[in-house]
C-alpha cells in the first residue's frame, strides 16, 4: 500500500468520527471531551496495530469492528442515546462517501489510477467536511431528539447502503461485476443518501422541527387560539 493510501485511510476515519460525534447531540464538558479524545487515540492505535502487525490485507474486512462498533460504544457512554448512536455513524459512513464519490468522478473523467483518487479524496475532505458540519450537522443533530420511529426512518437508508456497500464491494465483488440488481440498488442508495444529506444540508442555519416544521410556527400558530 502506498503513504498516500495511508493518510487517506487517516483522513476518512478523523472525517467520520468528526461527524459521528457532530451528529450527536452531547453536552460536552473537560470529562467527556478527554474521553472522546483517548477513545479516538485508542481506536486509531488498535487499527495500526492490526495493520502493521498482522495483516494489512484483513482491514477493509474488518474495519466495522476496528472503527465503527468502538466508535458507536463511545458515543453510546457520552449521549445515553445508543440507537441515535448507530444512526449517527452509519449517517457519517455515508457522508464519507461523497469524498470517494467524487474522486471516481473525477478519475473517470481524466482516465486515472488509485493513487489520483486517493490524492483526490485527501483534496476535498476538508471542504466537504466543514460544508456537512456548517449545513446539516444541525439539522441532522436535531432528530437525536426525535421519537425512535422517526430515527429508524432516517437512519434507513445509512443502514442500507452501509449493509450494501460491504456485501457488494468489501467483502464479494458483486458491484464491479455490475449485476443490474446489484447496480439498481447501489442507485437507489446513492440517490436517497443524496436526497438526505441535501435535504439537511438545506434546513441548515435554520430553527427546524426534527420534523421538518418550523418551530417558530408550530409555536405561533399553537398560539393563536389563546386569548
Amino acid at each position: 500500500m502506498s503513504d498516500i493510501y495511508l493518510i487517506n485511510l487517516f483522513a476518512v476515519g478523523i472525517f467520520g468520527m468528526i461527524l459521528s460525534v457532530a451528529f450527536c447531540d452531547i453536552q460536552w464538558t473537560r470529562k467527556k471531551t478527554l474521553f472522546m479524545a483517548g477513545g479516538m487515540t485508542v481506536i486509531f492505535i488498535f487499527q495500526g496495530i492490526v495493520y502493521f502487525g498482522i495483516a494489512s490485507d484483513i482491514v477493509a474486512y474488518i474495519y466495522p469492528f476496528l472503527m465503527h462498533l468502538p466508535l458507536i460504544v463511545l458515543l453510546s457512554i457520552l449521549s445515553r442515546k445508543y440507537l441515535w448512536s448507530a444512526i449517527a455513524v452509519m449517517i457519517a459512513y455515508l457522508c464519507c462517501q461523497i469524498r470517494r464519490w467524487l474522486a471516481l468522478l473525477i478519475v473517470a473523467i481524466f482516465a486515472g489510477d488509485s493513487v489520483m483518487q486517493d490524492t483526490i479524496e485527501l483534496f476535498v475532505t476538508l471542504p466537504i467536511l466543514l460544508l456537512i458540519l456548517r449545513l446539516a450537522a444541525p439539522s441532522v443533530r436535531a432528530f437525536s431528539h426525535s421519537a425512535k420511529s422517526v430515527q429508524l426512518q432516517l437512519g434507513l437508508v445509512p443502514a442500507l447502503y452501509y449493509g450494501f456497500d460491504y456485501l457488494t464491494r468489501i467483502y464479494t465483488d458483486l458491484l464491479l461485476q455490475g449485476g443490474p440488481g446489484g447496480c439498481g440498488i447501489y442507485a437507489f442508495c446513492v440517490q436517497r443518501g443524496i436526497y438526505h444529506i441535501c435535504g439537511s444540508c438545506l434546513q441548515g442555519g435554520t430553527d427546524t422541527h426534527p420534523y421538518g416544521t418550523d418551530t417558530a410556527n408550530l409555536e405561533s400558530s399553537g398560539n393563536a387560539g389563546n386569548p
